[in-house]
């Protein structure tokens, strides 16, 4: 993925030579975590950036410090409170509805 991601995001002044380095440091940083959740972060990055994600970037997204978590319960009760006509939704929780349904019902739950 890393290799990928050089070839084809912005990389501003860096030389092929580079990518090793780069992959040292990915697979330092994120050996931790599940290649399925690496993968989802690396995609939800991706979908939303033209930029080479940095170790750091895919970590957070990983943790959910990238994004708020996206608990499916909170989802629910807010789109259940959507449903009432008097009900005040407020823009914060139509934001987190927007961006649950962006990155669960696409498939890519982190």
């Amino acid at each position: 993925m890393v290799h990928d991601c050089f070839n084809t995001q912005l990389v501003y002044g860096k030389q092929p030579e580079q990518i090793g380095s780069a992959q040292k440091l990915f697979q330092m940083v994120l050996a931790p975590y599940e290649f399925d959740k690496i993968q989802k972060a690396f995609i939800h990055f991706l979908t939303h950036s033209n930029q080479m994600p940095t170790p750091a970037d895919i970590a957070k997204l990983i943790d959910g410090e990238g994004k708020p978590i996206m608990d499916k319960s909170t989802y629910i009760g807010i789109k259940e409170r959507m449903k009432l006509p008097t009900e005040y939704i407020m823009p914060k929780e139509r934001e987190y509805v927007k961006e649950y349904e962006k990155i669960n019902i696409n498939g890519y739950t982190l």
